[in-house]
C-alpha cells in the first residue's frame, strides 16, 4: 500500500504520510465497529480506505493550488486583503436569518438538513436525523450548501452600487 500511495503522489514522504493515515482510519473503523468482515475482506477494505484518503488528499492539494496565486500575491505586498468588518458583521446576520427562516432557492428539506449541520452533525447523523440513507443525506448537505452559498454570493458578492446595497440591507 505504501508503495502504491508514493506511486500515486510522486513523493515518498506524502506516500508515507497517506499510509499512516490510511492505517489510522481502518484502526478508528475496525475500533468503532465500522468495519463488517462479511461484507468486505480486510485487504479490500484497507485497499478502499487508503482510496478514500488518496482522494481527499489530491483534493486537499487541489485546493490550495487554486488559492496560490491569491497568497502569493499576498505574501509578495505584504499587505492582507483588507475586510470591511460592517460587510463581515452583515454576511454573517444574513447566513443566521437564512439557517433562521430560509433564504430564497432554499427548499424546506434544504433548511432543515443546514439547520441540522450547523449543529456539528456528520453525514451519518444527518441521516439519520433525515431517516435517510447516507448518500441521500449527503446529496441533501451538498444541495443545501449549494443554494446557501448562491443566495450569499447574490446577495453580497455581485458588483452593485452602495446605494443598493444599502436599501438590501434595510430590508427585514
Amino acid at each position: 500500500m505504501k508503495r502504491r500511495l508514493t506511486e500515486l503522489t510522486a513523493d515518498p514522504h506524502a506516500g508515507e504520510d497517506l499510509s499512516q493515515r490510511t492505517w489510522l482510519a481502518v484502526w478508528e473503523a475496525v475500533r468503532d465497529g465500522r468495519y463488517d468482515p462479511q461484507r468486505a475482506a480486510m485487504t479490500t477494505y484497507v485497499y478502499a480506505v487508503s482510496q478514500n484518503v488518496f482522494r481527499n488528499w489530491a483534493r486537499s492539494r487541489a485546493t490550495s493550488a487554486s488559492h496560490a496565486p491569491a497568497i502569493a500575491a499576498e505574501r509578495a505586498t505584504g499587505a492582507a486583503p483588507r475586510v470591511d468588518p460592517i460587510e463581515e458583521a452583515e454576511v454573517i446576520d444574513e447566513l443566521r436569518r437564512a439557517l433562521r427562516d430560509g433564504a430564497p432557492g432554499l427548499t424546506a428539506g434544504q433548511l432543515q438538513a443546514l439547520q441540522l449541520l450547523s449543529l456539528g452533525l456528520t453525514d451519518r447523523e444527518l441521516a439519520r436525523a433525515l431517516a435517510v440513507a447516507p448518500s441521500t443525506a449527503h446529496a441533501r448537505k451538498r444541495e443545501a450548501l449549494d443554494a446557501l452559498r448562491d443566495h450569499i454570493e447574490r446577495r453580497f458578492f455581485t458588483e452593485r452600487p452602495a446605494s443598493v446595497r444599502k436599501e438590501q440591507a434595510e430590508q427585514p
